[in-house]
């Protein structure tokens, strides 16, 4: 229903509580939020229960889906209205981080020093693209922080 209405009015967004009253299943989301998240076709904002202080910092957690570019655009937005900071996390599947890692390894010939900044290299480079890319959506470069990591991108982030 909810959904429905937001798509009906033309909504961006909807904005919606963590938990009602009610237990559920799930310490993470209620019932509500649970069933939006996973079928709402546009962005579900979930608010926490206790009022937080004003916010300051965004973080967007991303991986290499295509709807990272999605999440990096709604996250400049955010971080433009709340005059904030943006974190972008970008998260490498462990496979495509063992390729990455398997690469500076042949280039470097066993030199282990070689090796580490190649891959360093590499993985500065993966943040400099996306840095690129919040810059595309209107986030201030010198308000940007960007870490890589790898791993699964649900625990990791």
């Amino acid at each position: 229903m909810i959904a429905e209405v937001a798509r009906e009015s033309g909504a961006d967004l909807i904005a919606v509580g963590a938990h009602g009253n009610r237990e559920h299943e799930s310490w993470l989301l209620g019932t509500t939020a649970d069933r939006l998240v996973r079928s709402a076709h546009l962005p579900v904002l979930v608010a926490p229960r206790e009022p937080q202080a004003a916010s300051r910092r965004v973080l967007a957690g991303i991986d290499d889906d295509p709807i990272s570019r999605l999440v990096l655009a709604w996250a400049g937005a955010f971080t433009r209205q709340l005059d904030a900071r943006l974190t972008v996390l970008h998260v490498l599947s462990n496979a495509t981080y063992s390729f990455i890692a398997s690469l500076a390894a042949a280039h470097a010939h066993g030199d282990q020093e070689k090796e580490e900044a190649e891959l360093r290299e590499e993985l500065y480079g993966e943040s400099r693209q996306w840095l690129a890319d919040c810059v595309a959506v209107g986030a201030d470069p010198a308000r940007v922080d960007i870490d890589v990591d790898w791993g699964a991108a649900s625990e990791r982030i």
